[in-house]
């Protein structure tokens, strides 16, 4: 009985680290760019939705399945990140791939690239100025909505 030998798409990086990573379509050139915590467990997972014709993007699965090539490409290593910096990053790199001129299978335009950048920055500002708040409020709720007027009329008095 001959073993069925499963079809090498592209080489599993031995990396469970977190970051920006590439899905590169060697013969056309186009880029699909995403973001993990575990590279490994990711490009497994690229794998699996590919041979099970199931990936979540249509147009990486549609040139899949006409015989296109890709590998998977470790763009960026992080350490110790937070999914909110870690989707801030990934931003970052489509933007600037878009920039460049390099056809990506990623879903978002340039214009909401930056638009989506751009909202990233102003909520990671909210949460700081958020827990600077709280701080001189003395609040102890997560949020500062919850924080009595009275509270914050009493702080401030000093002001008037």
């Amino acid at each position: 009985m001959e073993v069925k030998k499963e079809k090498e798409i592209f080489k599993i990086p031995q990396n469970d680290n977190a970051g920006i990573y590439m899905l590169f379509n060697i013969n056309n050139k186009k880029a699909y760019i995403g973001q993990t915590t575990n590279f490994k467990r990711r490009a497994i997972q690229h794998r699996e939705q590919l041979l099970n014709n199931a990936h979540l993007n249509k147009k990486v699965q549609k040139d899949f399945n006409n015989g296109m090539e890709f590998c998977f490409v470790i763009l960026e290593e992080v350490e110790a990140i937070r999914k909110k910096e870690l989707r801030m990053l990934e931003l970052q790199y489509i933007f600037n791939f878009h920039f460049k001129f390099m056809k990506l299978y990623n879903q978002e335009t340039i214009e909401q690239t930056k638009d989506l950048l751009f909202w990233e920055m102003v909520r990671k500002e909210q949460d700081r100025i958020q827990r600077n708040l709280r701080k001189t409020l003395e609040c102890p709720v997560p949020l500062l909505k919850h924080c009595s007027i009275r509270k914050l009329k009493e702080k401030f008095r000093i002001c008037s």
